[in-house]
């Protein structure tokens, strides 16, 4: 076996990789959404944008509220929120004084992960 890649089928992969992105990014614009925010294990500090939340249904089935907001990048994101949890009703009150910066606490992964609002 070789060690070192296909650079025929590295070039390929590279290609297909930035097609996957374009077509998605498109689409998600097209839909006036943007890609979902991706929170650390840890604190993360994002700024909360002044618009009203957009429903959703998860894949799990929960109701979900679609927060905008932008990352310490400065980049656009949705953010989900189950609309029953403390967190929902947490965000809900900052949304008066946005642009706001909130900062996230993110503990644990999988079905064992907890978010919390630090104030």
């Amino acid at each position: 076996m070789s060690s070192k890649p296909n650079k025929e089928l590295l070039s390929f992969v590279e290609a297909q990789e930035k097609e996957n992105k374009e077509r998605l990014e498109a689409s998600l614009k097209d839909k006036g959404r943007a890609p979902f925010l991706r929170l650390e294990i840890g604190t993360n500090t994002i700024t909360l944008l002044p618009r009203k939340p957009t429903s959703r249904v998860s894949q799990f089935g929960k109701d979900q509220w679609v927060f905008k907001v932008a990352t310490a990048g400065g980049e656009e994101a949705d953010w989900s929120v189950t609309k029953t949890s403390p967190l929902a009703i947490k965000v809900i009150r900052k949304l008066p004084v946005a642009p706001c910066e909130l900062t996230i606490l993110r503990m644990g992964s999988g079905t064992a992960t907890r978010i919390d609002l630090k104030e």
